[in-house]
């Protein structure tokens, strides 16, 4: 009982409190157990009815306490309070049986918790009738029991929502990594339908001109590319019989060291055009087994791709063939050893995993459309055998596959059929030289196929350079300064994006128009390629014609920019030096200090700006289309103008002040640039 003040001068509001608390714990309840199981997202009917049930105790709350007070009949409102409670905890009887049938850890603590307080107001109720009063260890009791099993529910709750958190996100990640996949398999597949869409076209113009030879050879590249088209196809078809556990093998008997000798020969131009060493070795002399081997070849060829890919020119690929037991058991081992970059060690554990690939731009398994290691690591245990990787960043890579060895007798095999593929694909290494009486066009992608069709569509009109890396094609771009770079945007350690930035960010190359190629066609990656710097973001497929439009909008686009730069109209104009192109601003200002200075040449004004006499010379042609020393001697000729107009000024003080020692050759050179002589020019403005 409450002994307190207000109580002592107040009695009959103590009777207020008990409902008053009462009305709250009952209330509270049925609020609780309304959320806590989610009713009004699992059950609508179960919630509809607690709804109504709160709002009737809620009601009766305010009557019972409002006849207490009318009538001071405190046993008859109490009586009435403990049937109306008995009377609402037959609900939750009902309840408590719904609660039963759904078999859940949670509903059974709520049942737990339900019935130790439905027992408490039961004996509480009957203590009420029988004149007792209200038994306050009933309640205690109780309500403490209840506490303690709803705590548990709480605690159960949380885990179920944590998991469940973990679960939908997990559902997220393999999300975002089929969304890529997706994205990559479209780079994949688009790569060699724009090789057969521009093959295409240039064999239609060689038919046109009767070139036979031609023509076969482009039929070659047509077919070469449909190839590959239905390995990808295959790919994923295969992967769909690995998922659903319906991928048979179809072995026959190979000379397997001869075999992997014939898959790793065709990858010997791809190596020699890319500076790589590539070699083989078998401790085996020769054996004979039984294997599937359009499926190993599958595998075997992944690892070499990877291994091609991520190894810098200079590097060395071993293939090795060995005999080593496994677990009694006797095998061969496959081995493939790159120099390359190497996979981080937090991807080693996850590279297997289906659609994985590393958000490291150096990380192996970065490149195509990453299902390629899951798939080989599903083929071979398939197989019998197994895969290991060792990797260490910066020092190289070695994939293992290790096969059960089926012994056969060595020999010719008969009826052996030509392995599929066993003739190599030329990979012709186009020459890199350029020349100077046609536009330079730096090619950047990875793919040689693609490279060479480019060659093949601009060669007539433009000098090429090639680079097979996004570094490869910066460091060219920095040599040469290309008149247009063209690169593909999904490139291995540097991509197309990161290479525009760099190429846009470097004042040397920042004027050179970036085409970029790319598979990807929502408007977020055009945007972002735009943001980056790209003058043009070409999809792939493309025709031929719509990719000379482009070059030849770009160059229409440079001509405005070199008109622009060659008549020199704002060298009158202080203001708009200071707010032009900061390279210009930075050659006018080495100009301005050094003006009077005969000896400032090419080669001195290439070492103020840092840069190579060639760099020096590529750059301001290309904004003005004049050579290094024309665009001197004519900025000197425009300053030249300016001083003749103060009449007080001799022309030989005019010629020496802008640069030339001698007065007569000012004076020819003036009117060669302006088809008037100095003398005749002060005349007209006198």
């Amino acid at each position: 009982t409450l002994d307190l003040p207000i109580i002592r001068e107040h009695p009959t509001w103590l009777q207020l409190v008990n409902y008053l608390a009462l009305a709250l714990i009952d209330i509270s309840y049925f609020q609780f157990i309304r959320h806590f199981l989610d009713l009004e997202t699992n059950d609508e009917k179960w919630n509809k009815w607690f709804k109504r049930i709160i709002q009737l105790k809620i009601l009766f709350y305010i009557a019972i306490t409002s006849f207490h007070y009318i009538t001071y009949n405190e046993p008859l409102a109490d009586s009435i309070l403990s049937i109306f409670l008995v009377s609402g905890f037959l609900f939750t009887i009902i309840f408590i049986s719904f609660l039963y049938r759904k078999k859940e850890v949670r509903r059974k603590l709520v049942l737990a918790g339900t019935i130790i307080i439905f027992l408490a107001i039961v004996l509480n109720a009957v203590s009420i009738i029988q004149g007792k009063g209200l038994w306050t260890l009933f309640t205690e009791a109780g309500l403490g029991l209840e506490i303690i099993l709803f705590s548990f529910a709480l605690a159960y709750r949380m885990k179920v929502l944590r998991q469940e958190e973990q679960k939908a996100k997990t559902i997220r990640e393999i999300d975002a990594l089929k969304n890529k996949f997706f994205t990559n398999i479209s780079h994949e597949f688009r790569t060699p339908l724009t090789i057969i869409n521009g093959v295409t076209e240039i064999g239609k113009e060689k038919i046109k001109s009767l070139d036979t030879a031609g023509l076969h050879q482009s039929m070659t590249k047509i077919k070469n590319q449909s190839d590959k088209l239905l390995n990808l196809v295959n790919q994923v078809l295969g992967l769909t019989k690995l998922e659903t556990k319906s991928m048979k093998l179809s072995t026959r008997r190979i000379p397997l060291i001869h075999w992997v000798e014939m898959v790793v020969s065709e990858f010997d131009e791809y190596a020699t055009q890319k500076d790589i060493n590539l070699r083989f070795h078998s401790d085996i002399p020769a054996c004979d087994t039984e294997v599937d081997d359009r499926q190993l070849k599958t595998v075997v060829t992944n690892f070499l791709s990877n291994a091609l890919k991520f190894t810098e020119p200079g590097g060395t690929i071993k293939v090795g063939c060995n005999r080593e037991k496994s677990d009694q058991v006797e095998g061969i081992v496959i081995s493939v050893k790159d120099s390359g970059i190497g996979i981080h060690e937090s991807d080693l554990t996850r590279i297997f995993d289906r659609y994985y690939q590393a958000d490291d731009e150096r990380a192996i398994v970065h490149s195509g459309m990453g299902v390629g290691l899951s798939m080989s690591k599903e083929i071979v245990e398939l197989m019998g055998g197994k895969i290991e990787v060792e990797s260490k960043l910066n020092e190289g890579t070695v994939f293992s596959i290790w096969l059960p060895l089926k012994m056969l007798p060595i020999g010719d095999v008969d009826g052996h059929e030509p392995m599929p593929d066993e003739k190599k694909t030329a990979l012709p290494i186009l020459s890199e030289l350029p020349g100077e009486e046609k536009p330079i066009i730096l090619i950047i992608d990875d793919h040689p196929e693609m490279v060479e069709l480019l060659s093949e569509m601009l060669s007539n009109d433009f000098s090429l350079i090639k680079a097979y890396q996004g570094e490869e094609g910066l460091q060219k771009a920095l040599e040469h300064i290309p008149d247009i770079i063209i690169a593909d945007v999904m490139m291995p350690v540097m991509d197309g994006l990161e290479l525009c930035e760099k190429l846009k960010s470097n004042v040397r190359t920042n004027h050179i128009p970036v085409i970029l190629l790319t598979a990807k066609t929502e408007n977020q990656d055009r945007i972002k390629g735009y943001k980056k710097g790209a003058d043009v973001y070409l999809t792939k497929p493309f025709e031929k014609q719509e990719l000379l439009i482009i070059i030849n909008n770009l160059y229409a686009l440079r001509k405005t920019l070199q008109e622009k730069y060659s008549h020199f109209t704002f060298i009158e104009d202080k203001e708009k030096i200071k707010t032009d192109d900061s390279f210009i601003h930075q050659v006018h200002q080495i100009l301005e200090e050094n003006l009077s200075d005969a000896d400032l040449s090419v080669e001195a004004m290439a070492k103020k700006l840092f840069m190579s006499r060639m760099q020096l010379h590529r750059k301001i042609k290309a904004i003005s289309d004049k050579s290094a020393s024309h665009y001197i001697r004519s900025y000197r000729l425009h300053k030249s103008r300016l001083l003749l107009k103060d009449l007080n000024a001799s022309i030989s003080d005019v010629a020496y002040d802008v640069g030339f020692q001698s007065p007569n050759y000012f004076s020819r050179s003036f009117n060669q640039e302006f088809g008037i002589t100095p003398s005749d020019f002060r005349a007209s403005i006198a």
